[in-house]
């Protein structure tokens, strides 16, 4: 099982003038600027492999080598199912029809399900990355959309981050710093998605 991100989201989260108030930065400076854009991104990335989450709308597709009996797809809330598609052991690419399954997204992470009477193809597959499921993914469009447990999550993060530009090292506390703050942990632990 491969999970890739297709179309990254549009925008991140959180904007530029809400971490440098929360990192009680009042200066325009390019370099601070371009840092902290930077570890808007890296937080985000950070929480959604946290979490198994996509925070804001984006297109992920779902790469497995066979078919299992249902496929569960990574990285929820699901928005909507673009395609299943499959490719041959002679690399000829088909789709499977849309009236084959159907999305159950009233489980999370939600799942690709056959419908009652379907079977998946029975094409002999490539050995690897054969079946690809295509969708979106995300609490919406505007970082409005993304429950503020996360926003804080990420602020707190990034704080850390920025006051500690150095690796912390092996143990807990090297010179009064420590790991990834206690809160961040516990802000995110209700979002986080297990899955076996």
């Amino acid at each position: 099982m491969n999970i890739r991100v297709h179309t990254p989201p549009a925008a991140e989260p959180l904007s530029l003038e809400e971490v440098k108030l929360h990192c009680r930065l009042d200066e325009t400076d390019v370099t601070e600027d371009t840092l902290l854009n930077d570890l808007i991104i890296a937080a985000r990335e950070h929480v959604e492999a946290l979490t198994n989450r996509a925070l804001l709308t984006q297109t992920v597709q779902l790469v497995l080598d066979g078919w299992p009996a249902v496929i569960e797809l990574p990285r929820p809330p699901i928005q909507s199912l673009a395609s299943v598609t499959y490719t041959d052991y002679l690399g000829a690419a088909a789709l499977v029809p849309a009236t084959d399954y159907y999305l159950d997204d009233d489980n999370e992470p939600a799942r690709v399900v056959l419908e009652y009477g379907k079977s998946w193809p029975t094409a002999t597959l490539r050995p690897s990355g054969a079946i690809v499921a295509e969708y979106v993914a995300g609490y919406g469009d505007e970082p409005t959309d993304v429950p503020q447990g996360i926003l804080q999550a990420m602020l707190l993060l990034i704080g850390h981050w920025y006051e500690n530009r150095e690796a912390v090292g092996d143990s807990k506390f090297v010179a009064g710093q420590q790991e990834i703050p206690f809160a961040v942990t516990a802000l995110l632990a209700p979002y986080r998605v297990w899955t076996f």
